[in-house]
């Protein structure tokens, strides 16, 4: 994760209840639960 993807989501967790950015063959995931920001980290893949 580069530096200006991290404050990319720092950004989104002020301004956002909910986001999901894709980069770099990845998928974030953003959310607020009980007051905390949850971000997951997802692989894609890719399924013929």
């Amino acid at each position: 994760m580069t530096n200006d993807f991290r404050d990319l989501l720092i950004i989104l967790s002020e301004h956002a209840e909910e986001a999901t950015i894709h980069n770099e063959g990845w998928d974030y995931h953003l959310e607020w639960r009980d007051g905390d920001c949850i971000v997951t980290q997802t692989k894609q893949y890719c399924i013929d």
